[in-house]
Formats: structure tokens, C-alpha cells, sequence
């Protein structure tokens, strides 16, 4: 086994892929950095290139590198594989009988995702394989209910003529001899709804979910439309009842959250000035705006929101004084509204950009993950009152097989959070990984 320290060039639009100094210990030969420039789009691919982001691609052979200075308390679980189970998550952890509980968009060759059970040492198992007629692609959480699993596929099933699939609304339940899925619904496309990237809640015996987009076509949108709010029972009867028109919001990505009977959510564009909204709900469909994202208080929300003494509280992709998002809160009537933190002004270099999950409560503290930014550039972890005292608490870095990127909410766990990173892993640079932080 080699042992050394290596350091790595950091200018200030991150990693330079420059090796700086590395120790005698190492093996040199093993020491090549690739420079690799992708174009981050703000959920919107018809927005051109927003921003370009440089990343530097760890080689994969040799021993684990310390880098210090990233944030104590943090462990790497578990390494996502292409010939092994899936890879690339993209989805939340759900707990359940002490173990966790997630999925993958993709599996290996044309294979359409999984659903992984994980135990709090990181071994893991697939319980389920996707493979387009009864899904693809699954990206939003899962929803526990009475020992069940229920979620949605962003792709595939059989009732939707466009290529790929529109999406299902899936069951899981447990048996003697395992994990058996049933497709609940199919989409159809066009007026009925395509591509349910969020997960579902539950209210009095119903689930409700949207689209990303279809419903009809809208000036704005894509020509299948600006996306829905449906509902669809246990037993697989499903109802629009909400298509949305861009004016009164457009393509919405996340889930639900209830509060005394009313549903409340985000549209990541749309509304008057087209970058986005936070809005109420009732079980019917009807739509109360409570904040039209104008800039100042952000644009693009890229996650739902989480309730906390009578406000929501959300993050967003970009905010006017710059473009790496901010958090924000609003009342539940809508009348007040604050920013509560902007990423990584010129005054907080080290801060994150990009949030991309919704906000996760622990004690009087909510954490949250960011795509990009941090110490290294690829990602951080971070804590913020409700008052918005914000602070980094870990940066991730690509070296070496650690993951970069976390794109889910953090579920925490008697004290600790556990999330995933759509990029990095020993055995795979681009498969991704499971992690574990104590704050």
C-alpha cells in the first residue's frame, strides 16, 4: 500500500487540474488529473449554456488520498458500480426498519434504475430493477406508508407513446421471498401529464404528485404543455387536476409537503416574471400564489419547501446579486417573505452555489447540499437557522474516488445525515456515492 499527501492546484474558479506537490510515497505515474469543463443549465435546456464550471476527473488506481481541510465527521458508505446493481442517484434516502432506503436512474446497459435498501454500515442490496415497461429512471424519494413503498419513475411504462415512456406511479411491497412491484399508473402524455420527476404525498386515502411537463400546450412551455398536479388513488385511478398555463407557474419538480389539509409546492419557472413560484393548494386543484420569485428572492427553485413555525422555507438555483441561489422563507399567507442567505458572494468564497435539495430539519437547524462551490468546487454541505446564519460544514472534492455533487435531500438519523452524490466512487467516476456527515 502507497501512503502520501497530494496537493492540488486551487485558483478561483476551483480545481485547475495542475498537481502541486505530491509526496515521494505516491507512485507519480498514478498522478494524472483530467480537466473536464461542463455546462451547468439551470433546469431549463432550452436556456442555452448559463454557466461553464471546470471539474478535475480523479484517476482511479492507487491507495485513497488525504486531503485535509474538508469538514470532520464525514464517511463515504457505499460506491455505486456500472456492472453492479445501479448507479447515478439521484434520490433522497427513506428510513424504514433501521435500514435506508433509495433508487437509481440507471442501471447497467439499457437497464432503466433500481431500488437499493442500504444499512447504516453501507452494505447494500437491489430489491428491485427497473426495466421500462414498469418504469425508468426513478429520481424523486420514496413514500413510506403502512410498510409499503410508493413512488414515481420520471420515464418508461406502457400507456404513452412517446419514446422512453412518460412515467409511472409504482408500489412496492414486501414478501416471503422479497420485493414485488406493481405499476399503479401509466401516463399517457399530452393532456393527462409526462415526466413525474417529484415524489408523492399522502393525503386522506389519496396520493398527489405533478409533472414536469404536458397537460396541454402553453406559450412558454414545451409543446406538450407546462406540466400538472394529479392525484391517484391506491388502486390506480388517476385525475389532472391542475395544468398549468406558465402564468400561474410551470414545470414543477418537487414534492409536496402537507400542512393542516393544504398541499404546498414549488414551480421551477413560470409565474409573472417566469422564474418561478411557491404556491398553495387544496385537494381540488385550486392554486393560491404565495410568492412570484422575482429575482431578488431567487429564481428557478430547484426543491420543494420544508415547514417550520409557520413559514416555508425553500432554496433557489440563482438569485440577482448572483447567480449561485439563495435560501429563502415565505408565511403561509404570503404576505411576508425574507432571503435569508445568498451563496457565495465575493465576501464568502468557500460558500457553495447551486442549492439542489429542499431543506432538511435537525433540532433548530436546517441542512441543505449545494451542486457546486465549496473549498474545491464540487459541492458542500451546509447548516442555516431560521434566521440565516449559514455555515459550510463540509466541501466535497474529487479526488481520488470521492464522491462530488450531492444532489439529494439530506435524511438525518438519530444525529446524523445521509445523502448521495450523483458523481465520484472509487469504482466508478461517474456513478456515484452514499455518505454520512455528524455535524
Amino acid at each position: 500500500m502507497t501512503e502520501g499527501l497530494l496537493t492540488l492546484a486551487l485558483g478561483a474558479s476551483g480545481y485547475s487540474g495542475q498537481v502541486v506537490h505530491a509526496e515521494n510515497r505516491i507512485d507519480h505515474s498514478a498522478m494524472k488529473s483530467y480537466l473536464l469543463v461542463l455546462c451547468l443549465v439551470l433546469l431549463d435546456a432550452t436556456a442555452g449554456c448559463s454557466r461553464q464550471v471546470p471539474f478535475a476527473i480523479p484517476p482511479m488506481q492507487g491507495d485513497a488520498i488525504e486531503v485535509p481541510g474538508l469538514g470532520a465527521n464525514y464517511r463515504s458508505l457505499h460506491d455505486f458500480e456500472y456492472f453492479v446493481g445501479g448507479y447515478r442517484p439521484e434520490a433522497g434516502l427513506t428510513l424504514m426498519d433501521g435500514a435506508l432506503y433509495g433508487t437509481t436512474c440507471l442501471r447497467k446497459s439499457y437497464e432503466s434504475g433500481s431500488v437499493y435498501r442500504m444499512d447504516l454500515q453501507g452494505h447494500v442490496n437491489t430489491i428491485h430493477s427497473f426495466t421500462g415497461p414498469d418504469g425508468a429512471c426513478p429520481i424523486a424519494d420514496l413514500l413510506k406508508l403502512d410498510g409499503k413503498f410508493y413512488g414515481t419513475t420520471s420515464y418508461g411504462g406502457s400507456a404513452c407513446q412517446l419514446g422512453g415512456g412518460c412515467g409511472t406511479v409504482f408500489e412496492l411491497s414486501k414478501t416471503a421471498s422479497g420485493w414485488s412491484e406493481r405499476v399503479l399508473y401509466s401516463f399517457k402524455g399530452g393532456n393527462d401529464g409526462e415526466r413525474p420527476e417529484a415524489g408523492l404525498a399522502y393525503m386522506n386515502g389519496v396520493f398527489y404528485g405533478t409533472t414536469f411537463t404536458g397537460g396541454s400546450g402553453a406559450t412558454g412551455c414545451l409543446q406538450s404543455g407546462c406540466g400538472t398536479v394529479y392525484s391517484v388513488t391506491p388502486s390506480g385511478e388517476e385525475r389532472v387536476i391542475h395544468r398549468y398555463h406558465f402564468s400561474d407557474g410551470a414545470m414543477p419538480l418537487s414534492r409536496f409537503i402537507i400542512h393542516n389539509g393544504v398541499l404546498y409546492g414549488t414551480a421551477s419557472h413560470g409565474g409573472k416574471y417566469g422564474t418561478g413560484t411557491v404556491f398553495a393548494m387544496n385537494s381540488a386543484g385550486n392554486q393560491r400564489i404565495l410568492l412570484t420569485l422575482d429575482g431578488y428572492d431567487g429564481w428557478y427553485p430547484p426543491a420543494g419547501v420544508t415547514y417550520y413555525k409557520g413559514y416555508l422555507y425553500g432554496t433557489t438555483a440563482s438569485q440577482d446579486e448572483s447567480l449561485s441561489g439563495a435560501v429563502y422563507k415565505v408565511s403561509l399567507s404570503g404576505k411576508v417573505h425574507a432571503v435569508l442567505h445568498v451563496f457565495n458572494l465575493p465576501s464568502e468564497p468557500n460558500d457553495g452555489q447551486y442549492p439542489s435539495t429542499a431543506l432538511s430539519m435537525m433540532g433548530n437547524t436546517f441542512y441543505g447540499a449545494t451542486l457546486n462551490g465549496g473549498a474545491f468546487g464540487t459541492g458542500t454541505v451546509f447548516s442555516i437557522t431560521p434566521t440565516g446564519q449559514e455555515r459550510v460544514i463540509y466541501s466535497f472534492h474529487n479526488s481520488h474516488g470521492a464522491g462530488w455533487r450531492p444532489v439529494t435531500k439530506l435524511t438525518p438519523v438519530n444525529g446524523t445525515l445521509y445523502g448521495a452524490t450523483e458523481e465520484g466512487g472509487h469504482k466508478c467516476p461517474g456513478c456515484g456515492t452514499v455518505f454520512e456527515i455528524t455535524p
